[in-house]
């Protein structure tokens, strides 16, 4: 996985937490370093907490090597965040109070407010050790943006370019917009469709009598295109002539009947339709590119030291 898809990985489950210190506290020279990241350090106690957060129990059940692995590739996230930390400070960017509040309060609607103060006092201690890992995440978030994301320029025929070296990736599939009826037995089936055949409407028959009729769409399910449907269907759908019932087909849900209304045939979409996607879809692969090169360059001119005996 590449870094840049790590650091956003580590954000969105909010896990690594650790207090760096500076190497003029008193407390920091007291304990054994693990690493040293220019002038802040990570003692082996705080990065223990990272993986108290980050591993679960199970970790216990991996073997050395493996778990000496794990421990390489999280110390290695850590160090680039804390390069990354390095450089919002240089730069000056800086997370708010209220960019804090609203962080935390998005995390908070999907927990009762009990079971998110136990949470957060659980993995990080206090509310506020975790407000700062909060913050710590806005300002990673923000710089990968400033050093990555913002300096990416489409023009358009970048976008133009990759429309046409993309296109078969834009195809628009073959659709139907079908109507079914589903009944239980054989015989129901083939009363239904003796009345659909003597003109019948087919919505107003699957509102009395199919498997689904007490919803409000009974009957009507609607755009599919090839692939979005169980083979039995798809074998009928794309298959039966336009607007009108098709024989009873027996399948895995029962004894089926059959209507499609529209029929698309696959096409290629114009550059319109997909300039939007297009767009996203470049940005993110020059910003994926550009904030590996950046991250590539504060390593090399980082001065980096792991003690790997303490892992």
């Amino acid at each position: 996985m590449n870094c840049f898809k790590q650091i956003i990985i580590c954000l969105l489950f909010i896990a690594v937490s650790f207090g760096c210190q500076k190497h003029e506290t008193e407390e920091t020279s007291s304990k054994k370093a693990l690493v040293h990241i220019n002038d802040t350090v990570i003692t082996v106690e705080e990065f223990q907490g990272v993986l108290k957060r980050l591993l679960s129990d199970s970790v216990s059940s991996v073997n050395k090597e493996d778990l000496l692995e794990l421990k390489k590739n999280i110390l290695a996230q850590v160090i680039e965040e804390e390069l990354i930390l390095d450089e919002a400070k240089k730069m000056s960017i800086t997370a708010s109070e209220a960019e804090v509040s609203k962080e935390i309060e998005g995390i908070k609607k999907d927990y009762q407010d009990d079971v998110f103060t136990d949470t957060v006092v659980n993995r990080y201690g206090s509310h506020e050790k975790w407000k700062e890992e909060i913050r710590r995440k806005i300002l990673i978030r923000k710089t990968i943006d400033f050093a990555a994301a913002s300096k990416v320029l489409l023009t358009d025929n970048d976008l133009t370019a990759y429309y046409r070296e993309h296109k078969a990736e834009f195809k628009v599939p073959e659709k139907v917009k079908m109507r079914m009826i589903i009944l239980s037995t054989e015989d129901e089936a083939n009363a239904v469709l003796k009345r659909l055949r003597k003109g019948e409407d087919f919505t107003k028959a699957a509102k009395e009598v199919s498997m689904d009729r007490d919803s409000p769409n009974a009957g009507e399910f609607g755009y599919y295109s090839r692939g979005d449907l169980p083979k039995e269907f798809e074998d009928v759908v794309f298959s039966i002539t336009l607007a009108r019932a098709s024989e009873v087909v027996k399948t895995s849900y029962g004894y089926n009947i059959f209507r499609v209304d529209e029929k698309t045939k696959a096409r290629d979409s114009n550059f319109q339709e997909v300039k939007g996607i297009i767009a996203e879809r470049l940005k993110r692969e020059r910003s994926d590119r550009a904030f590996q090169e950046w991250l590539f360059n504060l390593k090399q001119k980082a001065k980096i030291e792991i003690e790997e005996e303490l892992l």
